[in-house]
């Protein structure tokens, strides 16, 4: 390819940090992810999708709250904005609800801490875990209460937020 080491070497670290690539040894392999089979009858879908949950309910306060302190008008705004849009669909909920706390990160302050959470955050919403549940017609009910509750809840974060308390989250 006609680069140099220091290029391949960023590249590597690049594909290690997303998770494609892990060091075994002293080499590099493509990570193997094989799908799971349960035969116990559990669904491990929920424990997939309850970690990644647990994930951003320890973020989600301390970028909220920076945010409340840093964030600019023009972003507290925005999120004002997204936090009273509301929908029933799915799939424009999650458009909403990813825009919403992206826009909250991205208000922090912490471009770090922003990324990290931007992984947690894209973890879930590309989760095939999360999206068998979302699309289950067997949740139907519980999704639309989520929905109804999520959006309640975005309207309070985005009010404490923009009035610069710290957000109950």
């Amino acid at each position: 390819f006609k680069v140099g080491r220091t290029s391949v070497r960023e590249a590597i670290q690049g594909l290690a940090s997303a998770g494609w690539v892990q060091r075994r040894g002293n080499r590099m392999v493509v990570v193997e992810r094989l799908p799971e089979v349960s035969i116990d009858g559990s669904d491990r879908r929920k424990a997939t999708v309850r970690k990644l949950f647990e994930v951003r309910r320890v973020i989600e306060p301390v970028l909220a709250g920076l945010a409340s302190a840093r964030a600019p008008d023009e972003a507290c705004a925005e999120i004002w904005r997204i936090a009273n849009l509301r929908t029933q669909s799915i799939d424009e909920f999650r458009r909403i609800d990813s825009q919403f706390h992206s826009l909250i990160a991205a208000s922090c302050g912490n471009d770090l801490l922003a990324e990290v959470y931007s992984k947690a955050l894209a973890a879930l919403f590309r989760s095939d875990a999360f999206s068998s549940l979302l699309y289950d017609d067997a949740n139907a009910g519980e999704v639309a209460n989520i929905i109804c509750s999520s959006s309640a809840a975005h309207v309070e974060i985005a009010r404490a937020l923009c009035d610069r308390e710290r957000p109950a989250t």
